[in-house]
């Protein structure tokens, strides 16, 4: 599964790949793939959330309050479990 960055993301078609536990794999278009271990995504998620003061309609309020929504469920993977999915965002 990926997911294209479109929403303002230069250059123009990166793409987020996962493949397991393990990494994130960010291509832009002409590019290397780059791999970025979870620990590290998850690391600079939590400083892009922490690290500037929010702005008027910052999209980290939204992502926040999905967030709080997320739960883990069963994964079609047997014996795993996945992060419920946050619809539309």
């Amino acid at each position: 599964m990926s997911l294209k960055l479109d929403r303002g993301t230069l250059p123009a078609g990166v793409e987020v790949k996962t493949f397991d536990d393990r990494s994130v794999f960010l291509r832009a278009p002409g590019a290397a793939m780059i791999e970025v271990s979870m620990r590290d995504f998850c690391g600079t998620v939590i400083y892009v959330l922490t690290n500037t003061d929010l702005g008027p309609d910052d999209p980290r309020r939204e992502l926040l309050a999905r967030l709080s929504y997320v739960v883990p469920q069963a994964s079609p993977n047997a014996g795993k479990e996945r992060l419920a999915p946050i619809p539309d965002f």
